[in-house]
């Protein structure tokens, strides 16, 4: 019996720069073994939305210079769910003048989810 992972395989990455932004396009395979499939639903392994935020972020800090920390979400949609063994597109999009992270989850089949990050490099509190 093979480990759970938390993290999907990268299959292949597309670097490129439009003005003020840095783009990342990764094709990702989520495991059958990925430890966040456990539990969701009761019958069907579904990947969670809480992952694919996680994995935008966490994806992104490793390929972009973005501030430490994060400070919340404007947009977030979640469309279609990702099952296991699925072979998606991840877009990570950063923006260095206004430091928001858009991320876009696709497939052949359909869009899965989308969402804008917002950083600063300035701790908030409430």
């Amino acid at each position: 019996m093979t480990s759970a992972v938390t993290l999907p395989i990268i299959n292949s990455e597309t670097r490129t720069q439009e003005n003020t932004e840095s783009i990342i396009e990764l094709a990702l395979t989520v495991p059958e073994n990925l430890l966040y499939l456990e539990g969701h639903f009761p019958h069907v392994k579904v990947l969670p939305g809480v992952t694919q935020v996680h994995w935008a972020a966490q994806l992104a800090r490793g390929y972009f210079e973005m501030p430490e920390y994060f400070v919340g979400m404007e947009v977030i949609k979640f469309q279609h769910v990702i099952l296991p063994n699925t072979l998606i597109k991840l877009q990570l999009r950063f923006n260095s003048v206004t430091n928001k992270l858009h991320f876009q989850y696709t497939s052949a089949h359909s869009q899965h989810s989308s969402g804008r990050m917002l950083f600063s490099a300035d701790a908030i509190t409430v």
